[in-house]
This record gives C-alpha cells, structure tokens and sequence, in this order.
C-alpha cells in the first residue's frame, strides 16, 4: 500500500486525504477527455484530472509570482520618486533600490541615455588605416 502520509514543510506529518469529484465537475471533466481525443490526445480520466491539476497549480505559482513581481515595481517606483529630480547624480541609490526590490539582477544599473553618447567620425586617415589592405 502506497505512503498515506505526507510530510510538510515543517516537518509535520499529516495523513493524506481521500478526494471525490462532484457529478457535476466529472461531466466537464469527461468532455474535456473528449476534446484531448478529438485533438489527437488520448488520455485517461486520471490523465485528464492529473493535466487540470498540474496546469492549475502552474496559473496559481505564475499569478503569485506576477503578482509580488508587480509590488515590488510599485514599491521601486514609490521608493525611488525622490531620486529622479537628477537620476544621474543619485544613479548608485537608484541602483541600489533596483537590487533590492529584485527588479535587476547584476550589481550596476546603466542609467545613461544612449542618445547622449556621441561618437565622433573617424577622419580620413582613420578610414584609410581601418580599411587598409596592408593591415589584413
């Protein structure tokens, strides 16, 4: 006979419950079988159950994490409002924040405008010694 024992995070045994569909679940159930066989999917009831389970306890993880994903943009942004008078003065505080709301993963922030960086043209001389046969 198979464990009927669960063991919790903390330690604690609990003893597994027995669970029984309602009637009218299993009849939403077996056409969903249906639809997986007109698609070509031929599960067994415990496949289709076992498939509503495992895809609905990955919605539940992905809407938890969306969600604390989304506090903590809202609370970066309320943190860091005092700092955008100037972000590049206080780009390290900024940083800093970002880091610790967990919206950056790397220890720096690039908070420099890509359209300030002006490169300047290479001169003539430049062009000729870049594309220079000699230097191939």
């Amino acid at each position: 006979m198979a464990n009927e024992m669960f063991t919790t995070r903390s330690g604690k045994q609990i003893p597994i419950q027995r669970v029984t569909i309602p009637a009218e679940w299993m009849v939403s159930i077996l056409r969903l079988q249906e639809d997986f066989i007109r698609r070509g999917e031929h599960l067994s009831l415990l496949g289709v159950v076992l498939d509503i389970i495992d895809k609905g306890i990955r919605q539940v993880r992905n809407q938890w994490k969306n969600g604390d994903l989304s506090k903590n943009r809202r609370d970066f942004a309320k943190a860091v409002a005092p700092y955008m008078t100037n972000p590049a003065k206080y780009a390290a505080e900024i940083a800093k924040l970002a880091k610790q709301y967990g919206l950056v993963d790397g220890e720096q922030v690039d908070l420099s405008d890509p359209t300030e960086e002006q490169t300047e043209e290479p001169t003539e001389q430049e062009l000729e010694e870049l594309t220079s046969p000699e230097k191939a």
